[in-house]
């Protein structure tokens, strides 16, 4: 895994496997509070998505980066603007646009338990629920 740009503080764009992926830097824990306290789960990449508003001047381009926690389902978006070079490269990653489930151990370099991997594809079907209500009501162009 190769770091290619710094959005900001917490976020990069890697190559993964030729691909470019936003990750965090560090870890990101959850901040859900549940009956016995703070979550503290690590949250994993959901999916991402990369957009450019053109009605806006300058026109703005940036990526929605969804993080879900495995431990208690809680789902984060971080919207963050970038350079429309690495956008560009972000929207042709084979990634984009795709609820991760099977690609997240080629993401992770295979840190990433098969339990998890189990449960981020039980819950795919709401996940896939949003992403498109998400999309209809942003009406934003997707790349």
């Amino acid at each position: 895994m190769k770091k290619v740009f710094d959005i900001n503080d917490v976020w990069a764009v890697y190559i993964v496997n030729g691909e470019a992926v936003p990750l965090p830097k560090k870890k990101l824990l959850c901040t859900t509070v549940t009956e016995d306290g703070w979550c503290t789960g690590e949250m994993i990449l959901h999916d991402f998505r990369c957009y450019k508003h053109t009605t806006m001047k300058p026109e703005l381009v940036h990526v929605d980066i969804h993080v879900k926690c495995p431990k208690c389902g809680y789902w984060r978006t971080y919207g963050l603007a970038v350079p429309e070079k690495i956008a560009g490269m972000l929207a042709r990653s084979k990634y984009h646009n795709r609820v991760l489930r099977d690609e997240l151990p080629e993401i992770y370099g295979g840190k990433i338990d098969k339990q998890v991997v189990k449960r981020i594809k039980a819950w795919g079907y709401w996940a896939i629920v949003l992403a498109v209500l998400f999309k209809i009501i942003a009406g934003a162009l997707l790349w």
